[in-house]
């Protein structure tokens, strides 16, 4: 009877320990978690875990979940100033003769020769179904060589691209906007206008109808857009004398 009794009081003292080891281990456990939570890394961590659990952070989660980041638009470069090295067309240029002109474009439908005021020196207009070019003669040097080219339908290799059906507000667009030509006292939408001036482009009128003028870094060599309602009607090129 007496050792029955002991091995009772045995296991319960072994229950009882492992009871309380258990009971130890919990508590160490927990007591552990609170101390991490306890620490900045754990306070940090835990104020994230309120905020995103709360409304306003489930919301802002969402938010920047969908957010994407926006194209970048980047402001339009102005076009640059006219250059006479963009007086070209279709190849031609200035100080090409009559021979180099046919050479490049053929025989032209026809030729016309004139005297230019009191001058005893003819002029020679080539006319080809698209274009007209005016030769002028050089006393220096003897020779016929382009003056101008009249552009009276669609060709290949303009200046700026700009061709015969073209309507004004694009044309305009192709150039420098550094100043109101409506409010301008001359017309002028970029540059200074000046006695043999470089460097700018303005409006004036014929019959009602705009023409654009705008000149290169060589005061002789421009281009000028004729209109009509609007639309590009002729478009010359001017070159300086070689």
């Amino acid at each position: 009877m007496t050792k029955k009794r002991n091995l009772l009081i045995i296991l319960a003292v072994s229950v009882s320990i492992v009871i309380g080891g258990f009971v130890f281990m919990k508590n160490f456990n927990n007591d552990t978690i609170n101390a991490e939570n306890s620490s900045p890394e754990g306070i940090a961590q835990n104020v994230i875990d309120a905020e995103n659990s709360s409304p306003e952070g489930t919301a802002l989660k969402v938010i920047d979940e969908a957010t994407t980041v926006p194209e970048v638009v980047l402001p339009t470069k102005s076009p640059d100033y006219l250059k006479s090295s963009e007086l070209i067309l279709n190849g031609i240029s200035g100080g090409m003769t009559r021979e180099q002109l046919v050479e490049k474009l053929g025989q032209p439908k026809s030729i016309e020769d004139f005297y230019k005021g009191l001058s005893a020196m003819p002029l020679f207009i080539y006319e080809y179904d698209n274009i007209i070019c005016d030769f002028e003669q050089r006393v220096e040097q003897g020779e016929y060589f382009i003056n101008s080219i009249m552009i009276k339908g669609n060709v290949s290799q303009t200046p700026r691209n700009i061709q015969v059906g073209d309507n004004f507000k694009d044309v305009l667009n192709k150039f420098p906007q550094e100043k109101d030509y409506r409010t301008n006292e001359n017309g002028i939408f970029y540059g200074t206008m000046e006695y043999h001036g470089v460097n700018y482009g303005y409006i004036y009128y014929e019959d009602k109808n705009p023409a654009i003028s705008v000149s290169s870094e060589k005061s002789s060599e421009f281009i000028k857009i004729y209109f009509n309602n609007g639309i590009v009607r002729e478009i010359l090129i001017c070159f300086a004398p070689k």
